[in-house]
């Protein structure tokens, strides 16, 4: 399965900062994030969790769907 990182939060997050403070700022703020990610995972030897980049609410959603499919088995 293929994923996209367009959902992840922080892409949604450059998104919206590029369309208030123009794309320079929204880069530099982006990669600033980016690095304190990196330098967390890196401090305490946690491996990358990409279902950790999406937004919490459609982790929810997701989580409620599987339960319901679940119990409707």
């Amino acid at each position: 399965m293929k994923r996209t990182t367009g959902s992840w939060r922080i892409m949604t997050r450059y998104d919206r900062m590029k369309r208030e403070k123009g794309s320079g700022r929204s880069i530099i703020a982006t990669a600033r994030l980016l690095s304190e990610i990196i330098w967390h995972m890196l401090t305490n030897n946690e491996p990358f969790d990409p279902i950790r980049m999406i937004d919490s609410e459609v982790r929810r959603k997701a989580r409620e769907m599987r339960a319901a499919a679940f119990n409707a088995a």
